[in-house]
């Protein structure tokens, strides 16, 4: 079993509890109701005009900056997947740390999920004008147009197979795999 040497540098700022700090952060209404205005009636009723706005979306530099931490710290906790090799060899309380760090990953795994959530809730309510919302969800989640693509092999194939029989200054054309696919090569003489 290896020694395990005391890291050097500041102590961390990790806490646990930021932990459920970032789920209660990113579990936010996508949209809130405003008063728009407000008039008084004859008979002393108030009528008011409301509107919908949308929310400040979550974010994790907004997070960071709510627990008054450096952003590319909370960024590299968010990602911090693996335990060390060395990790049976580390103190219990270093253990333990790795562990909630691990915990801490997987909750912005899940408060991803909100914000793209709170993106579709927000945009499909109409709060949030349409191409704001589709440049924020393209860049900030998941979200991707599909592009559908068909290729006709039928107009190809007879070219390739002329290709293969005749020799124009080329040899052979030849099926190599190269990084897992099948690729046609032309080699010169």
């Amino acid at each position: 079993m290896g020694t395990y040497l005391k890291p050097q540098g500041r102590p961390t700022k990790f806490r646990k509890e930021f932990i459920e700090k970032m789920i209660d952060f990113f579990n936010v209404e996508p949209i809130r109701k405003e008063i728009m205005a407000e008039s008084s009636k004859p008979n002393g009723e108030v009528s008011k005009t409301y509107k919908y706005v949308p929310n400040y979306l979550p974010t994790l530099i907004r997070f960071a900056k709510s627990i008054d931490v450096d952003f590319a710290t909370v960024y590299r906790w968010s990602t911090k997947e693996e335990l060390p090799e060395n990790f049976k060899e580390l103190p219990k309380a270093k253990q333990q740390e790795l562990l909630d760090m691990q915990g801490f990953c997987n909750a912005y795994k899940h408060a991803k999920q909100a914000q793209e959530d709170f993106l579709i809730q927000g945009g499909l309510s109409g709060a949030m004008p349409a191409s704001a919302f589709i440049f924020t969800a393209k860049n900030v989640s998941s979200m991707r147009d599909k592009v559908e693509q068909e290729i006709k092999i039928t107009e190809v194939k007879p070219l390739l197979d002329n290709l293969r029989t005749k020799k124009i200054g080329y040899s052979e054309v030849e099926t190599k795999v190269i990084d897992g696919k099948e690729a046609k090569v032309i080699e010169s003489d």
